[in-house]
């Protein structure tokens, strides 16, 4: 190909061989060469399998795939041109005999994942995913070699055991070796599995694997990726990509919503006030979730609660206004004494009218429908305490007034203090 010359081998393999070479403005770039060997059976079927390759690869543009720059499949010596690497997958492996750290798999598996993920949905299976065929460009893993690859309903060559070197045997699904023409993304999803498992332990899973020498977090995604039978394998790469994000470098993205806000909880208490925006988080994202609700917010120690009042006002609106809903039923006493305390202390945390206003009408319904006097003691309290500003007597009045089923029960307590005039009346109603 003019203006592109070849400067030195740097690797070699049973169909071809790849040379660093020069582009025209004096770069580094590769060049993969085709070798035809065999009969002519043997270099028509080589041929075809390169073309496929180079059919595959360049249709696909996308930065987790290494792009083809020039093509010339004509000449005797058919090559094609690609950007050089700075290595591969493999290399970085061997450098790192026991395995790579977990934030660093999280991070360049996942990128891998993205990339066959788009390669599935452009039609295109690789068939031949491991280390090897994993580059990497400026930091970053790239696929490579789609020698085997396919595009989905096409017609193509089966994968025999002549084009699959040791290393592939290690990553090849049980059904690449029986009818790699009906493999479907599955196949590649078992190769990934694979070679997590190897980016995790440092170990080839040529001969099985130890899902004991696994971080915990991983070994449902490796296991279920690996599974000899297809149908119990992920139905494809976005579902596993969808299970590596939940992972991300924290054990804590594992846990359920409640024991995620119960550890919060603990380290905001003990002064990490970072985390009170991701506390909040918690709640608004899993508002359907009502353990999270009923059982792990009404806990809440109150400096946390005034934590998350004073660093993120309208998330606590919000999360007090979804508790209130979860509030509006028939509980035993001590559970109406424990939301009581938790309403009081909300109360307590915050100069919000809206949310004094939920607190005031929740406890007040609490108390007399449940008839429990420690709960309309707090509101009682609650009251008094708002009617230290006169700017609160309406909101007082209206929630009494809203209620007068109520009046009864709470008369003769509310009269003992100093009301003004509108809460005297509404109260007297």
């Amino acid at each position: 190909m003019g203006g592109f010359t070849r400067r030195r081998r740097l690797n070699a393999g049973g169909q071809g061989e790849v040379w660093v070479g020069e582009a025209p403005d004096g770069s580094e770039i590769a060049m993969k060469y085709l070798l035809l060997n065999g009969n002519a059976s043997q270099r028509e079927e080589d041929l075809r399998r390169f073309q496929r390759e180079i059919t595959c690869q360049s249709s696909l543009s996308h930065a987790g795939v290494l792009p083809i720059l020039g093509i010339d499949v004509l000449s005797p010596e058919p090559h094609f041109i690609m950007p050089l690497a700075e290595g591969s997958l493999r290399d970085l492996l061997n450098r790192n005999p026991g395995g790579l750290g977990e934030s660093t798999v999280v991070e360049m598996f996942g990128a891998v994942l993205e990339a066959v993920d788009y390669a599935h949905k452009e039609g295109v299976i690789h068939r031949d995913l491991k280390p090897e065929n994993i580059l990497i460009m400026n930091g970053k893993p790239v696929l490579s070699d789609f020698g085997l690859g396919r595009r989905m309903f096409s017609d193509s060559t089966t994968l025999t055991v002549t084009h699959a070197a040791m290393g592939t045997f290690a990553y090849s699904a049980p059904e690449q070796f029986t009818d790699a023409h009906n493999v479907d993304v599955r196949a590649d999803v078992f190769a990934l599995g694979r070679i997590l498992y190897e980016m995790l332990t440092g170990n080839l899973a040529f001969h099985g694997i130890d899902l004991d020498s696994v971080p915990a977090q991983f070994r449902f995604l490796i296991n279920k990726a690996t599974n000899r039978e297809v149908d119990r394998r992920f139905e494809s790469v976005a579902e596993m990509l969808r299970e590596m994000r939940v992972l991300g470098d924290e054990p804590q993205n594992l846990l359920a919503p409640a024991e995620r806000a119960t550890a919060l909880m603990s380290e905001i208490a003990a002064g990490s006030l970072d985390q009170v925006s991701e506390l909040g988080r918690v709640f608004l994202e899993n508002g359907d979730d009502p353990l999270l609700y009923t059982q792990t917010l009404p806990g809440m120690p109150q400096s946390v609660i005034a934590q998350l009042a004073t660093k993120e006002p309208d998330q606590f609106h919000d999360i007090i206004r979804r508790f209130d809903q979860y509030a509006d039923g028939s509980f035993p006493w001590d559970y109406t004494d424990t939301l009581a305390i938790f309403l009081f202390a909300v109360y307590q945390s915050t100069m919000d009218f809206r949310v004094h206003e939920m607190v005031l009408e929740r406890l007040l319904v609490l108390g007399y429908t449940h008839n429990r006097w420690f709960v309309r003691n707090r509101f009682v309290a609650a009251v008094q305490d708002a009617l230290k500003r006169p700017e609160n007597a309406p909101l007082v009045a209206e929630v009494l007034r809203n209620h007068p089923e109520s009046h009864a029960f709470v008369r003769g307590s509310l009269l003992d203090l100093s009301l003004p005039s509108v809460v005297a009346e509404a109260v007297a109603a």
